[in-house]
C-alpha cells in the first residue's frame, strides 16, 4: 500500500461538521468526496452519530475520512487509530481463521464439533451432525441462542443440555451468534490458543492490525476506543453476552486496521500468502438463500443486482435475518461480479463492510451509535456504485 498523505480540510459546505480525510491519490478524490457528501455523510447528520471512521479502497487506491468524536466526556476526535466494536463483522475473521487453521491441517472442514469442543453435553446426539463449516455458514440450527438469561460460559452450557436443531444442518439458513461462538471455542480447543492470541497468530500480526483486539481490553496512549451510544444518544456499554462467544462479535478495530484487512481481502500484492488463501476460501459462496448466497462469513451477491436506492433487486427492501431453505451452490459466479459484504450490529455501534475484489474497489463504515442498519447498508452502497461508475 502506498503511504498516506495526510490532507486537513473544512466541510462546512457538506454539514457543518468536522471531517478528517487521508488521502492516498489526488485522482479520483473529488468523485470519493462526492460519494461521501451526498450518500453518507446525511445518514450520519440524521441519525447524529457521535463519530466516525470511513475508509475507502478506489480501484486500488486507499482513503480514509474520520468524522466527529470517538466520546463527549473527555472529548476525543476520532482518527485513523480510534477502534470502533465492529460487532459481527468479526464473523469474518472467525471464519478466515477457520480456513487458516483447516490450511494447516489443524482442523477440517467436515468435522463435527464435536471433534473440539469438550464441554458439549455428551448425550445429546444433535451435536456430533454439526460441522465446523455449518457452524460458519448459519445452517446449523442453532438460530437465536443462547437465550435471554444466559450471561455465563455455566449458564451457556446449561441451555445447550437439551438443544434440538430448528432445522436439520445443511438444509436451512438461520442467523446464528451461538453457532459462530461455538465455532471460536473449536478454534481455541484444536489449535491450543486463547481466541485473541489465535487472531494475532493468524491475522492481526501478519497484517500489522496495530489496533485490533478484543472488546474490554486496555484502551491506551497507542490508540483510543470509541464510546458507544444508544437510540437516544445515551453512553451505552457493549451487551455482555457476547463477550461469552468473542467469535461472534466482539472485535473492535481502527479505520487503519480494516483498511489493511480490505487489501487482504482483495487480494493486494503484498498480502501474506497463508491469509490471502484463507481468505479466497472465505469467499467462495457455500449455500443459495432466499435473499442471496452465504459464503463462510461473509454473504455474497451480484455487485450487478444493486440498485441507485442501494437495496438488491428482488430481495426485501430491509437488511433481513429470516430463516430460509437452502441449496448448496454447484454453479459460481464470475468472481469480478460477486461483492461480498458484512454488516455489524451490537449495543452502541453499527458497522457495515462491502468489497468488490474483482474491482479493487471496497467500503468499510464504523459508526459509535445505533442506527437503522438498512441505513447504513444502502447508504454505503449507493456510495459504492457512485465510485464504481465514476
Amino acid at each position: 500500500m502506498k503511504r498516506i498523505k495526510f490532507l486537513l480540510f473544512c466541510v462546512i459546505f457538506f454539514l457543518c461538521s468536522p471531517l478528517i480525510a487521508q488521502v492516498a491519490e489526488p485522482a479520483g478524490r473529488a468523485a470519493i468526496i462526492e460519494a461521501i457528501r451526498l450518500q453518507l455523510l446525511p445518514v450520519l447528520k440524521k441519525n447524529k452519530v457521535p463519530g466516525a471512521a470511513i475508509v475507502i479502497y478506489d480501484h486500488g487506491h486507499p482513503y480514509a475520512f474520520y468524522y466527529g468524536v470517538a466520546s463527549y466526556i473527555p472529548k476525543v476526535p476520532v482518527n485513523g487509530d480510534t477502534d470502533f466494536e465492529i460487532a459481527s463483522i468479526s464473523k469474518v475473521f472467525t471464519s478466515v481463521l477457520l480456513a487458516e487453521e483447516s490450511e494447516k491441517g489443524i482442523v477440517a472442514m467436515d468435522d463435527p464439533m464435536t471433534k473440539y469442543i469438550k464441554f458439549l453435553p455428551k448425550t445429546n446426539p444433535n451435536f456430533s451432525k454439526v460441522s465446523l463449516e455449518d457452524l460458519a455458514s448459519h445452517v446449523n440450527g442453532f438460530g437465536n441462542m443462547p437465550g435471554a438469561k444466559v450471561y455465563n460460559r455455566e449458564q451457556l452450557l446449561k441451555s445447550l443440555k437439551m438443544w434440538k436443531p430448528y432445522y436439520q444442518p445443511g438444509t436451512w439458513w438461520s442467523y446464528s451468534n451461538i453457532g459462530f461462538g461455538l465455532l471460536g471455542y473449536a478454534l481455541v480447543d484444536a489449535s491450543h490458543m486463547n481466541f485473541m492470541a489465535l487472531l494475532n497468530f493468524d491475522i492481526f500480526n501478519p497484517l500489522e492490525m496495530r489496533d485490533a483486539q478484543l472488546v474490554g481490553m486496555t484502551c491506551g496512549k497507542a490508540h483510543t476506543c470509541a464510546k458507544g451510544h444508544s437510540w437516544d444518544g445515551t453512553p451505552i456499554k457493549t451487551t455482555k453476552k457476547l463477550l461469552i462467544i468473542p467469535a461472534a462479535g466482539s472485535i473492535e478495530a481502527s479505520g487503519n486496521d480494516m483498511l489493511k484487512f480490505m487489501a487482504a481481502a482483495m487480494n493486494f500484492p503484498g498480502t501474506p500468502p497463508n491469509v490471502a488463501e484463507a481468505i479466497r476460501i472465505t469467499e467462495t459462496p457455500v449455500y443459495q438463500t432466499k435473499y442471496g448466497a452465504q459464503a463462510l462469513g461473509w454473504e455474497a451477491h451480484d455487485i450487478h443486482q444493486i440498485n441507485k436506492y442501494g437495496h438488491l433487486k428482488k430481495f426485501p427492501k430491509y437488511i433481513t435475518l429470516r430463516s430460509s431453505p437452502v441449496k448448496e451452490i454447484d454453479i459460481q459466479l464470475p468472481y469480478d461480479d460477486l461483492m461480498f459484504d458484512k454488516t455489524g450490529s451490537v449495543a452502541g455501534f453499527r458497522s457495515y463492510m462491502v468489497i468488490v475484489p474483482g474491482q479493487q474497489t471496497g467500503i468499510t463504515v464504523m459508526v459509535n451509535k445505533a442506527m437503522s442498519r438498512t441505513s447504513l447498508v444502502t447508504a454505503t452502497r449507493r456510495a459504492l456504485l457512485m465510485i464504481l461508475q465514476a
